[in-house]
Formats: structure tokens, C-alpha cells, sequence
């Protein structure tokens, strides 16, 4: 009997000695989360779920990293997942996840509005705003590593600084496609964007904020179809040293006031609008509005 004993207790301290041999990682739980949110360690994915509006966090002054609950994981997260139900994106809810390279929204047309910085100092990638969203807020993906940029036909307006990025290493963005839905190009929105080379659509622009491309210098075409185009802000075109033409052949609502130092800073000679306000157009768009000479034509 007790060799029977004897020999149970020594496969018992085996099995003991190979558990304590084991990786730590074949035991540990791969997920962990709260209230609202679960976190998968091997995938690096973090998972958000709210049924309707997620709250806005205190704002972040410096990068580093959210304030939100799962400020935890900030600085391990590579992917981000809302899920469903989700209607709004609380204000600086991400800001500073320097390794989020993707987000992945919701799918049931909930979602309608994304807060502001709500993104900022992110690595995106590839960004695609889904189908229900109306409006970015101020800042909300500055400074991450955009190479595209899909929004949906939804969106009216996006804040300033809303894409800019301040380093050059960063901006990878080449060309935006404005959707006819949208009515406020934010001021600064695109600052900083040293790829990007074309802009095009915006049949429903009524403002362009101050700076909106400032920076952007490789910037060679820009083509804007609304006719209900009344503002263009101050050095909106500032160091677009390839723009040269500047395409708003419908607009038909712009006065001297609206446009107002609109093309200082910029390097655009010719300005195209529709023929029947060429004359009017040439003393909004001359020599004081850009220190040069400009041909208004249509």
C-alpha cells in the first residue's frame, strides 16, 4: 500500500513539474475587458460595444493615450472593432493609440456621428467611413498614416483638422473623393497632406474653411462641381506650389468678402467659373486677394 502511495505522489509532482515547465501564456486568459469593452490579447484587437451613444472622455493634451476604460491596452491595440448598435463615437475615445493601424465600424447603418480627436495620433491606414455617419468631428483622424480615404454619401460636414497630418513621414494620402452630400470643408481639414494630389466631387459644397489644403504641396488638381459655393477661407490653397488652376466652374454664389485672401500663399494663376460670372469674378480673385496676377476665365 504504501508503494501504491509512494508512486502516485511522484506522478503527482511530475504533472506538477511539467505544469510550472509549461509557457505561462497555455493557462492565462487571452482576453480581458470591462464594462463595454473586451480586449484580445493575441489578436491585439480591441472590441467596443455601446447600444447608442458611446460618451466623450477627457480630452487628451499630449499624445499618449485615451483616458477612456480601456486606456489599459493603449499602447497594444493594432486593430479596433465598434460594433453594432453604436450610434455616436465619444470625443477623444482613441486619441493616442499610436499602434491602431485599423478600425473597423459598425455595419447597421447605426452610426452618425464621430467624435472629435476621437482617432488623433492613431497609425490608420485605410479608412472607410460607413454609410449613416454625417459628421466627423474636429480632429478626429489628425496625424494618422492615411494611404485612403473613402467617405460615404451621408457625410455633410468634417471639422478642422479633421485629416491633417503635421508629419511629412505620415502623410501618405493622394487623392479625395468629396462626396455630393457634403456641405463645410473644415478649415486646416487637409493640412499637411504632402501627397495628395487631387481633389475632386463636392457638387453640394457651400464652405471651404481657412487653410483647408494648406500644405498639401503636391496638390495639382482641384475640381470642385457645387454651384452652391459661397465661401473660400483665407490661404485655403496655402503652399500648393503644382496648383495652378483652380476649378469652381459652377459657383455663382461667391462675393468679393466670401473669397477674401482666399488664394494667398498659393501658386494658382487661373481660376475657371462658369461664363457668366467671369467679369464680376475678375475683381474678387485679383492681384489683392493673391499678391499676383490671376486669369478668371471660363
Amino acid at each position: 500500500m504504501e508503494k501504491v502511495k509512494s508512486k502516485v505522489m511522484a506522478s503527482l509532482v511530475t504533472v506538477m513539474m511539467i505544469i510550472c515547465l509549461l509557457p505561462a501564456t497555455v493557462f492565462a486568459d487571452t482576453t480581458i475587458g470591462g464594462d463595454h469593452w473586451s480586449y484580445d490579447k493575441q489578436t491585439k484587437t480591441l472590441t467596443v460595444s455601446y447600444e447608442g451613444a458611446m460618451p466623450n472622455f477627457p480630452e487628451v493634451m499630449i499624445p499618449g493615450g485615451t483616458e477612456a476604460p480601456w486606456s489599459v491596452v493603449a499602447n497594444e491595440a493594432e486593430t479596433i472593432v465598434i460594433a453594432n448598435g453604436t450610434t455616436t463615437i465619444g470625443a477623444q475615445a482613441f486619441a493616442g493609440m499610436g499602434n491602431v493601424t485599423k478600425v473597423v465600424f459598425p455595419t447597421d447603418g447605426r452610426l452618425t456621428s464621430i467624435g472629435k480627436w476621437s482617432f488623433w495620433y492613431c497609425a490608420i491606414e485605410n479608412l472607410v467611413i460607413p454609410a449613416g455617419v454625417t459628421s466627423i468631428g474636429e480632429g478626429a483622424f489628425k496625424d494618422n498614416c492615411l494611404h485612403t480615404l473613402k467617405l460615404p454619401n451621408t457625410l455633410k460636414t468634417f471639422g478642422s483638422w479633421a485629416f491633417a497630418c503635421e508629419d511629412p513621414a505620415d502623410a501618405q494620402l493622394t487623392s479625395v473623393v468629396i462626396p455630393n452630400s457634403v456641405t463645410t470643408i473644415g478649415a486646416s481639414s487637409f493640412c499637411g497632406q504632402k501627397k495628395l494630389t487631387s481633389v475632386t466631387g463636392g457638387a453640394g459644397v457651400v464652405t471651404i474653411g481657412s487653410g483647408a489644403f494648406n500644405g498639401c504641396s503636391k496638390l495639382s488638381t482641384f475640381k470642385i462641381t457645387s454651384s452652391k459655393l459661397k465661401t473660400i477661407g483665407s490661404s485655403a490653397f496655402k503652399g500648393c506650389s503644382k496648383l495652378k488652376t483652380l476649378y469652381i466652374q459652377k459657383t455663382t454664389k461667391l462675393t468679393k468678402k466670401s473669397v477674401k485672401n482666399s488664394l494667398k500663399g498659393s501658386s494658382i494663376t487661373t481660376v475657371k467659373v462658369t461664363s457668366s460670372k467671369v467679369k464680376t469674378y475678375k475683381s474678387y480673385f485679383a492681384k489683392s486677394n493673391s499678391g499676383k496676377s490671376v486669369t478668371v476665365k471660363k
